[in-house]
C-alpha cells in the first residue's frame, strides 16, 4: 500500500495527549456558567484546556483496565476481569452468573487518536517508557514510521527498517456500580461510585484507554460505525453500553497462538434523560462551563492528571 495514502487521515485523528491515572477521587461537579453554544444548540469545540479548575485542584480520575494473562494485575485479579483504579474488580469472568461478567457504561467522549511506537515485550519496562508518541500520521511518516505491520515486517532486514506505530485512544466513561458489589451504606463503594442518579443507581467516572485488539474491537468495529450512521449518531452518551470480556486466540510466529482478552461492546438501551444530564454535568465540571447536547466527541485533556 502506498505510503502517500496516509495523507488521507482526517483532522479528527490528532491528539494532544493520552490521559491515564493511578488514583481515585470523588469528582466535584462545578456549577455551570458562561454556556457556549453553536447554532442549532450543539456545543462549540469543548476542550479541558479551557478548564477553570486550578491545576492543583484538578480531579484525579481512575482508570478502567481489562486484566490480561500477563502483567502485575493478573497476580491480583483473574484475567478477563475489568478492574477500576487497579484495586477494585468490577466483573468476574469465571462466575456462573452472566450478570457478574458484564459492565454497564456510558461513553461521554473520546480524546483524539495518538500514535505510539510498538516496543517488543522482551525489551523491558525501561524501553516501553521510551516509546515515541505522535499526534498525527504525518509525524509518524516523517520519523521513519508506519502504521502497517506488513510494511514494518518487510523492512526489518533493510538498511533502514521502519518503526511500527499503533493507534491508541482514551475515552471518558461513566460506569454503573455492578449489583453484585452490594450497596451497604458506609463502605468504600460510596467513594468509588460517588455519582448517584435517582432510579438509575450509582456511577463512577473513569478513563478507558484502548489500543491494539481492544482498539479494533471497540472503536473500529462498534463505536466509529455507530457514531457515523447508527445508534450513536446523536452523540456517544445517548446509549448505555454493555461491556464484556471474551477470550480470543491469535496466531503468532512459529505457528503458535496467543490468547488475549478482548472487550465486546453491545447496546443496552437509550440513555435516560437523567443520565444524559449527569454526563453533561460531569463534562461541565471538568471544563468549567455549560455544555449542551449532543456532547462533543473530541475533548482536550490538559487539566487532568497523567502518568
Amino acid at each position: 500500500m502506498a505510503r502517500k495514502e496516509y495523507k488521507k487521515e482526517t483532522k479528527e485523528n490528532e491528539l494532544k495527549t493520552e490521559t491515564s491515572v493511578n488514583s481515585i477521587q470523588p469528582v466535584e461537579i462545578l456549577p455551570a456558567s458562561n454556556p457556549v453554544k453553536s447554532p442549532g444548540g450543539a456545543p462549540s469545540e469543548i476542550s479541558l484546556s479551557d478548564c477553570s479548575v486550578p491545576p492543583s485542584e484538578a480531579p484525579i480520575i481512575p482508570r478502567l483496565t481489562l486484566v490480561q494473562n500477563v502483567g502485575q494485575l493478573c497476580e491480583q485479579f483473574a484475567p478477563g476481569s475489568f478492574v477500576l483504579d487497579s484495586r477494585l474488580a468490577l466483573t468476574d469472568p469465571g462466575s456462573a452468573d452472566p450478570a457478574q461478567k458484564i459492565l454497564r457504561a456510558i461513553l461521554i467522549g473520546l480524546w483524539p487518536i495518538q500514535y505510539v511506537e510498538h516496543i517488543s515485550s522482551g525489551s523491558g519496562p525501561s524501553a516501553w517508557g521510551a516509546a515515541r508518541r505522535y499526534s498525527s500520521v504525518e509525524e509518524v511518516i516523517s520519523n521513519n514510521g508506519t502504521l502497517y505491520y506488513r510494511e514494518y515486517a518487510a523492512s526489518l532486514h533493510s538498511a533502514k527498517p521502519l518503526a511500527w506505530f499503533r493507534p491508541i485512544r482514551t475515552g471518558l466513561v461513566l460506569i454503573a456500580r455492578p449489583a453484585h458489589l452490594g450497596t451497604t451504606s458506609g463502605n468504600t463503594l460510596e467513594a468509588d461510585f460517588p455519582l448517584g442518579v435517582e432510579g438509575e443507581g450509582a456511577w463512577a467516572l473513569a478513563t478507558w484507554t484502548l489500543r491494539g485488539v481492544s482498539y479494533a474491537h471497540v472503536l473500529n468495529r462498534i463505536i466509529y460505525p455507530q457514531k457515523s450512521w447508527g445508534l450513536l449518531k446523536n452523540g456517544y452518551p445517548t446509549r448505555i453500553l454493555t461491556i464484556q470480556a471474551n477470550k480470543k486466540a491469535y496466531k503468532i510466529s512459529g505457528g503458535q497462538t496467543n490468547a488475549v482478552w478482548v472487550p465486546v461492546v453491545n447496546f443496552e438501551r437509550p440513555t435516560p434523560p437523567a443520565l444524559i444530564e449527569l454526563a453533561a454535568q460531569v463534562l461541565a465540571g471538568l471544563i468549567g462551563r455549560e455544555v449542551s447536547q449532543p456532547l462533543d466527541d473530541a475533548i482536550g485533556a490538559d487539566d487532568l492528571t497523567y502518568e
